[in-house]
């Protein structure tokens, strides 16, 4: 039996990354799932310049996770469906179509419909008139 909840639900950053994330931010925690997702990660008091690591967040991240974890090393786990749910939104709101999204991230057309539900996509006016359908009414006409 298949939980509808869960079968309609969005993909959610898994929890591991949560407290990464409010320790060196959003930004630097998806760069650290998408290059360290599904590895044990430790966080070296002196990390070694051009690692991967160090290319991925910076050694000022890589300080303040030290701090958070000492010489622990980290079970990251993949955070692909939550990555490919950012990625597909960026791509429809750049206008690409579903069959793109879904060829590009190597997902089905029904997912990428899921991932994108409610998604306006962000085009450029072809001509004059549409610049004017698109601009605000003023608040006060007239003044």
């Amino acid at each position: 039996m298949v939980d509808e909840r869960n079968r309609n639900s969005l993909p959610i950053l898994p929890a591991p990354y949560h407290p990464i994330s409010r320790v060196i931010g959003i930004a630097k925690t998806l760069r650290l799932a998408r290059e360290f997702g599904g590895e044990k990660v430790e966080f070296p008091a002196r990390p070694r310049s051009g690692s991967r690591l160090m290319e991925a967040i910076g050694a000022k991240a890589i300080a303040l996770l030290h701090r958070q974890y000492g010489r622990d090393r980290v079970k990251l786990p993949t955070a692909w469906p939550y990555l490919n749910l950012l990625e597909a939104r960026k791509l429809r709101r750049q206008g690409r179509t579903m069959r793109e999204i879904a060829l590009r991230l190597r997902i089905a057309r029904s997912t990428a419909e899921h991932y994108c539900t409610g998604v306006e996509v962000v085009t450029a006016p072809k001509n004059e008139r549409e610049v004017a359908k698109a601009a605000p009414l003023p608040l006060f006409p007239g003044a």
